[in-house]
C-alpha cells in the first residue's frame, strides 16, 4: 500500500506541474501602409520592369498590396521584397521559435498566353540578409486571373527559408537564425521566358491579408496515455502485479 501511495503523490506532481500559457504571436496587415514597409533592393533583368503600390480598391476586399511588371521577349526576371517594420520578433524576449506559419490572399492577373507557376513568398530579413520561402499556390492559365486565393502554409521552420540576394536575384545556401532577432514581410519574384511580345502589357500581382503566426510555445506533453495506465494500474494494483510475475 506504501508503493501505491509514493505512486499516486508522484502522478499528483505530475498533473499538478505548470504548464506554459499559449502565447504565439501573431503579425497580420490587411491595408498594406507603405510607410510601414522596407524595401529591399529592385532586381530586374533582361529589360524588365517593375514597381509595387498600395492599391486602394483591388484587395480582398478595400486596400492591398500591388506589383506590376512588364516583361518583352527572352528571359527577363524580377524580384522585389518588402519588411514590415512592426513585424519583428525577438526570441530572447518573446520565447523560442519552434516554427512560422504564413499565410496570404493573393490574384494573379496576365495577359500573357501560357501556363504560369503561382506562389507566396514569405521573407525574412537579419542581419542585413534576405531569406524567403516558397509556398506553390493555384497555376494560372493566361492570359486571365486566378481571382484571390489563401497561398499559406504552416510548420516552417528556418531550414525553410533559403538566402536570397535582391542586387543579383540569385539564391545561395544560408538559412535564418532563429535564435537571433528577425523581421518579417514578402517578396514577388517573376521569371519569364516569352517571345513574340510586341506590345507588352504589365503582369500584376496583388495581396491582402498578409498573417504569420510565430509558434514559440512548448507541445502539450503526451502524459495523459501515462497517466491514464498509470492511474488503472493503482485502482487495480493486484491486477498490475499480477502481470508483473
Amino acid at each position: 500500500m506504501k508503493h501505491a501511495i509514493v505512486g499516486f503523490a508522484a502522478l499528483t506532481a505530475l498533473v499538478a506541474a505548470p504548464r506554459l500559457a499559449a502565447a504565439n504571436v501573431v503579425f497580420t496587415d490587411q491595408t498594406f501602409t507603405l510607410a510601414n514597409y522596407t524595401p529591399t533592393p529592385t532586381y530586374t533583368s533582361g529589360g524588365a520592369t517593375g514597381s509595387y503600390t498600395q492599391c486602394a480598391s483591388c484587395g480582398n476586399p478595400g486596400q492591398a498590396l500591388q506589383f506590376s511588371a512588364t516583361f518583352g521577349n527572352g528571359a527577363e526576371e524580377y524580384a522585389q521584397g518588402l519588411v514590415n517594420t512592426g513585424f519583428l520578433y525577438n526570441p530572447t524576449t518573446q520565447g523560442p521559435v519552434y516554427s512560422i506559419s504564413a499565410s496570404v490572399d493573393k490574384d494573379f492577373t496576365s495577359p500573357y498566353t501560357g501556363t504560369f507557376g503561382n506562389s507566396f513568398r514569405p521573407l525574412i530579413a537579419q542581419g542585413g540578409n534576405y531569406y524567403i520561402d516558397v509556398i506553390p499556390g493555384p497555376a494560372l492559365n493566361g492570359p486571365g486571373t486566378t481571382n484571390y486565393n489563401t497561398i499559406s502554409a504552416s510548420g516552417l521552420t528556418a531550414s525553410s527559408f533559403t538566402l536570397f540576394d535582391f542586387t543579383t536575384g540569385t539564391t545561395g545556401t544560408g538559412n535564418p537564425n532563429f535564435s537571433a532577432p528577425f523581421s518579417l514581410g514578402l517578396a514577388q519574384v517573376r521569371t519569364t521566358n516569352f517571345s513574340g511580345v510586341t506590345n507588352p502589357s504589365p503582369e500584376t500581382f496583388d495581396y491582402d491579408n498578409l498573417s504569420f503566426t510565430i509558434v514559440n510555445t512548448i507541445p502539450e506533453p503526451a502524459t495523459l496515455p501515462i497517466l491514464a495506465t498509470a492511474l488503472a494500474c493503482l485502482g487495480g494494483l493486484g491486477a498490475c502485479r499480477l502481470r508483473r510475475r
